[in-house]
């Protein structure tokens, strides 16, 4: 259960119910006087857990995480709060782990914090990583990238040149030619033996971590040795934005 939120006049409390046929969770509103049931989910065989919640930017009632199944390398989680009166799943503009048409409601989720989400997508399969992240604010529909907490990196030549791998077979150095960065991505071209070649970038704690070296990071994969053609969380629309500079 969560603890009581207060927001203005009203006051919030969620709870996870595991005891019926189908485990559901409820929102329980108190504008004043007694608490009433505000908002119900109910779901089927796969268990839910790991109840948090906060106040996120953008909406007048809080909000709630919860996890549905999930696995060792992923965290399967819905995002709900109610948005123009009515309790709904919250969508994301994110890459949709289970590779269905439109805007994911299940993400891989990892936190929320100071008014905003972070995602986290581990594409190469293995539990222990690496893994990649993506913040997001809601814009009044959806849940859109944003820039990570904290101070930005510098996006330069320079701090892209000296930023380390997170995959260790990734190519040591490249010329860069170009760059752009945008929401806690940078994109970078060059030369690497001769070949045309692109960087990819995370940033994490006002640094920069070079995700990988190759042909096809513009489309926004890799392949990696031993793991095949990864993914990861940096959302298409960022993508675009950034290949469009370089």
């Amino acid at each position: 259960m969560s603890p009581v939120i207060r927001l203005g006049t009203n006051s919030w409390f969620a709870t996870l119910d595991l005891t019926g046929a189908r485990d559901s969770m409820r929102i329980y509103l108190r504008p004043s006087g007694r608490w009433r049931l505000t908002g119900l989910f109910n779901f089927g065989e796969e268990p839910i857990c790991c109840l948090s919640w906060a106040v996120l930017r953008g909406l007048s009632s809080p909000a709630f995480a919860f996890t549905v199944g999930g696995g060792a390398d992923w965290n399967p989680s819905v995002v709900v709060s109610r948005v123009r009166g009515r309790w709904r799943e919250l969508p994301f503009e994110a890459p949709d782990s289970l590779g269905r048409p439109g805007l994911p409601t299940v993400v891989d989720f990892n936190h929320m914090q100071d008014g905003l989400v972070e995602l986290e997508d581990d594409g190469s399969g293995a539990a222990a990583g690496p893994e990649t992240y993506q913040w997001y604010r809601f814009d009044g529909q959806m849940f859109v990238p944003s820039a990570p907490l904290g101070a930005s990196a510098v996006c330069s030549k320079s701090a892209l040149g000296k930023a380390p791998r997170i995959y260790t077979d990734s190519a040591s150095s490249y010329n860069i030619s170009r760059f752009a960065c945008l929401d806690g991505w940078a994109l970078a071209s060059g030369m690497l033996r001769g070949h045309h070649v692109f960087g990819l970038y995370e940033q994490r704690r006002g640094a920069w971590l070079r995700v990988g070296v190759g042909p096809t990071l513009k489309r926004g994969y890799a392949t990696v040795r031993g793991l095949g053609s990864i993914g990861f969380a940096i959302p298409q629309s960022v993508l675009r934005q950034l290949a469009a500079q370089i």
